[in-house]
């Protein structure tokens, strides 16, 4: 078993436990300023990590929505609150609004399902909003009552995301 680490708990980073390395099968994990985000107990493709990870670098120009300038971290999220929902069942206003805020709901891998993430970009940061795990819990995980967030600047986040694809794709040459 391999252990990777890649940029500063201190500001953001990208932890990894691979189990495969043919396959790039491993636990994940970020750490935002010493916080720990995702559970770092299953075990998936780290692909899908890599895959999130690029989105959020491509669309970083469109992570942001002018209503949410003025709100807090919480009020963002209770905004975002549809994420994930079933928009088919949805009154049509109700899905076409939900459907905007898809955009700050990135896939990161399984590994990082306990913790609904949502990300956006202001100020040159990006912002980082999730649920802590159960681990970090004694209760039952309410997506809006259990939140914590972190914000990162925008060029290391970059910088440590960058030598992740380095990494991964040199180790599956």
């Amino acid at each position: 078993m391999e252990h990777e680490f890649f940029g500063r708990k201190s500001k953001f980073g990208i932890e990894l436990e691979i189990h495969d390395s043919l396959k790039k099968l491993g636990k994940a994990r970020f750490w935002i300023n010493e916080k720990q985000v995702g559970e770092f107990k299953v075990k998936h493709k780290l692909s899908y990590l890599k895959s999130g990870l690029r989105a959020l670098l491509q669309n970083e120009n469109q992570l942001w929505d002018d209503r949410f300038e003025g709100k807090n971290p919480e009020e963002i999220a209770t905004m975002c609150w549809m994420i994930g929902k079933d928009l088919i069942w949805m009154p049509e206003n109700e899905a076409n609004e939900a459907a905007q805020f898809l955009k700050f709901s990135l896939y990161f891998g399984e590994q990082f399902d306990s913790a609904c993430i949502l990300v956006y970009k202001q100020n040159n940061k990006f912002h980082f909003i999730w649920t802590k795990t159960q681990e970090q819990l004694s209760t039952k995980i309410d997506y809006l009552k259990h939140l914590d967030f972190e914000s990162t600047e925008s060029e290391f986040l970059k910088q440590v995301i960058e030598r992740f694809f380095k990494w991964f794709d040199s180790s599956t040459n």
